[in-house]
């Protein structure tokens, strides 16, 4: 309540008592109190000795907590071995730290629960207590990211706190545009899992309802306990590499389903095709699909006119020995094919269109790939990164997922924003099976994965690991790959932070 009569610190406004003593009423209104009665009167008093005591007691344990807080810092940057240290482990440490010395309130908690339109933010101290009386609604808009900036300085002021940290749930895009506009004004941001945030609604108020401000109270209470990411936006080259591999990502897909409505199509119309041309999307059974896609338009034809129709679609080489003997095949198949007959101008159409989708998503994604390998020459990352054999897609994509490796401590914090890391269900005499999280990034994990793939089949030092973990360890193929997985991760970042090239010797030891 005493937050509320901060305007009420002027002692020259008080009545004098003996002893020092002095009071002041003010007036109910003024007061936010839950149990007000009706005749409620409300009076300050100020006793110089006790506020002088305070303020001494205040800046020891200020002092101290300085002091302590030092002291652990120093102890976290010096090498250890093992594990990490988390950052939850670190802040229930500066917690129990703050709370030993009597200091209630260093930082300021900004919870901010993620939608299109509006977001809705919460306030809490470094202990998850909600400082906010009513959440605050904020538009996604200049206006709504400086009304969101005004309370938070209005609160900071309010209650004495320096720093502050915004945390929000990394939902889509949607939450691209705040979080970039408050890192422009040199406040930290942070993301908490959606998972996370879930899992946690039933623990503020042993409730299954669900809410945007609750949302928001938990998220900021998440934060408060350490249960967070950092937000490292990408810059520069980064950011447009990011950009041109999800686009790549998205033509595949679409070329994927393009692909598999053709594979549809030439089951229900010439079901025999795949018997002639294993691969339906080569230049030969592209250029059959574009002038006799059906068994009627090829059964009529001798093996010459087929030929002569290569031809007239551009073929590079149609006739000849192999050309003639491909087309009788083509013949026989079409002269005893089952297809259907029913709407085969429709059909055409159709399958016209689908050839016609499906050379323009190849040439956009071979268009895509050529601006990502000149931009990589860009970015010295990744020219350190070719040392290992890397190519070039896939070193784009680890760069694009993960960013700027060198931010990395450890290359088990790669793993884990990949997905990869290990998760294990026991409970006293019950020990499970040891499997993969997937609670990250399937990009990253799906390229972590091919490119020990293309390093096994291509590296001789990785060849030679493998044949080790199979032959020696008697390991599975597959647990190899994934403890390969977790090696080249650590080999990774180690080059990133120390701008080092791939070392054979050093990887042995760095990987052992």
């Amino acid at each position: 309540m005493t937050r509320y009569l901060a305007k009420y610190n002027d002692i020259s406004d008080y009545t004098e008592l003996r002893g020092n003593l002095s009071y002041l009423e003010v007036p109910a209104s003024a007061v936010e109190d839950d149990e007000k009665g009706q005749d409620a009167r409300y009076i300050l008093c100020h006793n110089p000795l006790k506020a002088k005591t305070d303020e001494v007691f205040r800046a020891s344990a200020l002092e101290e907590a300085e002091n302590a807080l030092s002291e652990y810092q120093a102890w976290l940057e010096k090498p250890h071995r093992g594990r990490k240290t988390s950052t939850q482990s670190v802040m229930l440490k500066v917690s129990d730290i703050l709370t030993k010395k009597g200091v209630q309130a260093f930082l300021e908690v900004v919870g901010v629960d993620i939608a299109k339109e509006k977001h809705v933010a919460q306030f809490a101290n470094f202990r998850g207590i909600i400082l906010s009386q009513r959440p605050v609604q904020v538009s996604n808009d200049e206006q709504g990211f400086e009304y969101l900036l005004q309370s938070i300085r209005r609160f900071q002021e309010q209650f004495g706190i320096d720093d502050v940290i915004v945390g929000m749930e990394s939902t889509g895009h949607y939450f691209f545009n705040l979080a970039n506009w408050l890192i422009d004004r040199e406040i930290e941001v942070v993301l908490v899992n959606p998972a996370t945030t879930s899992r946690n609604k039933e623990n503020r108020d042993n409730t299954p309802s669900k809410s945007d401000p609750k949302d928001a109270a938990i998220i900021a209470d998440l934060v408060s306990r350490g249960y967070y990411s950092p937000y490292r936006p990408k810059k520069g080259s980064l950011q447009r590499i990011n950009i041109l591999v999800r686009a790549r990502e998205r033509i595949v897909r679409d070329m994927t389903r393009t692909k598999n409505r053709i594979y549809g199509w030439l089951d229900v119309y010439f079901p025999e095709y795949l018997r002639v041309f294993k691969d339906p999307f080569c230049r030969r059974s592209l250029a059959t699909l574009r002038q006799m896609p059906t068994p009627t338009d090829v059964k009529e034809l001798s093996a010459q006119e087929v030929v002569q129709k290569w031809e007239e679609d551009k073929m590079v080489r149609p006739g000849g020995a192999r050309g003639l003997s491909k087309a009788a095949v083509l013949l026989r198949a079409a002269r005893h094919s089952v297809g259907s007959c029913i709407a085969l101008e429709e059909a055409k159409w159709e399958l016209e269109r689908l050839v016609k989708d499906y050379e323009r998503q190849q040439e956009e994604r071979q268009e895509v790939e050529d601006r990502i390998k000149g931009l990589l020459h860009e970015v010295p990352q990744a020219r350190l990164l070719e040392t290992t054999g890397l190519p070039p897609l896939v070193r784009a994509v680890l760069l694009a997922c993960a960013g700027d490796l060198g931010q990395l401590e450890h290359g088990n914090q790669l793993l884990r924003m990949a997905g990869m890391n290990l998760a294990e269900k026991s409970s006293g005499k019950y020990k499970g099976k040891i499997k993969l999280s997937k609670r990250g990034n399937p990009l990253l994990r799906k390229y972590l994965y091919l490119a020990v793939l293309y390093l096994v089949g291509n590296t001789p030092v990785f060849r030679m690991w493998h044949e080790h973990n199979v032959q020696v360890k008697r390991m599975s193929k597959m647990g190899s790959l994934i403890k390969l997985i977790g090696k080249l991760a650590r080999i990774l970042v180690a080059m990133a932070r120390k701008k080092e090239p791939f070392s054979v010797e050093k990887a042995q030891h760095l990987a052992a």
